[in-house]
């Protein structure tokens, strides 16, 4: 999975290595499957959020676009122009979701222990 990245233009080592996690799903059974794809989605959330305060704007879309193409079950050679509002758009929504369920943790978390004292 492009170990030596020799061909990483546009973030394509990215794009390729998230990816091609999803066709690793496919030999899963069913509950591992769903189970595997939310840690698959939430670890490429994690990456390409990381590319984006980085700066690293090709990444960030690479990701989200191999994320997308992954979930739709395109596979093959990346599209030389993909469409690219629909793969930012989900990538953007499970970013500010993480964010927003881990301040609510935070905020549950801080209640409880007040209300333990």
């Amino acid at each position: 999975m492009h170990k030596s990245k020799g061909s990483d233009v546009n973030a394509n080592a990215w794009y390729y290595q998230v990816r091609n996690r999803f066709l690793l799903i496919g030999r899963l059974n069913g509950a591992q499957r769903e189970e595997r794809k939310k840690q698959v989605i939430n670890n490429a959330t994690v990456v390409a959020e990381e590319a984006r305060r980085a700066g690293n704007s090709q990444g960030w879309l690479a990701i989200a676009c191999a994320v997308y193409d992954g979930l739709q079950g395109r596979f093959g050679k990346r599209p030389d122009s993909p469409a690219l509002l629909l793969p930012s758009a989900y990538l953007a929504s499970r970013t500010l979701y993480s964010h927003l369920r881990d301040k609510w943790r935070t905020i549950r978390q801080s209640q409880y222990k007040l209300n333990k004292l």
